[in-house]
């Protein structure tokens, strides 16, 4: 992986968009609360802006809901952390993944 080389996951649903709003914001504000090294904020309902610090480097990203899918975004990853990279992803797609289910469920 490259220096500037971002990192990007979707996560598909069929949920309407109010739904996955609720389910997407569930999953990306409890991995907030559950990773101190992250922090952000909702910028729309649909939007998230997230910072993270990882090994002396700062990580810029966001999470988009829409129609479809979930989608969680780094915009760059140094080569250092790129190892590291499919922790994290594994984390929030689980995340992100519980809560579309609960969603479907009407928890």
């Amino acid at each position: 992986m490259s220096k500037n080389n971002p990192v990007s996951q979707s996560i598909p649903h069929d949920l309407d968009l109010e739904t996955a709003g609720a389910a997407g914001r569930k999953a990306i504000n409890g991995y907030v609360r559950q990773f101190n090294q992250v922090s952000g904020k909702w910028e729309t309902p649909y939007l998230f802006r997230l910072q993270a610090k990882a090994a002396f480097t700062k990580l810029t990203g966001s999470v988009e809901i829409d129609d479809k899918a979930i989608t969680f975004k780094i915009d760059h990853v140094p080569s250092m952390l790129a190892p590291f990279m499919s922790q994290a992803t594994e984390a929030i797609d689980k995340a992100v993944r519980t809560c579309i289910a609960d969603a479907k469920k009407g928890k």
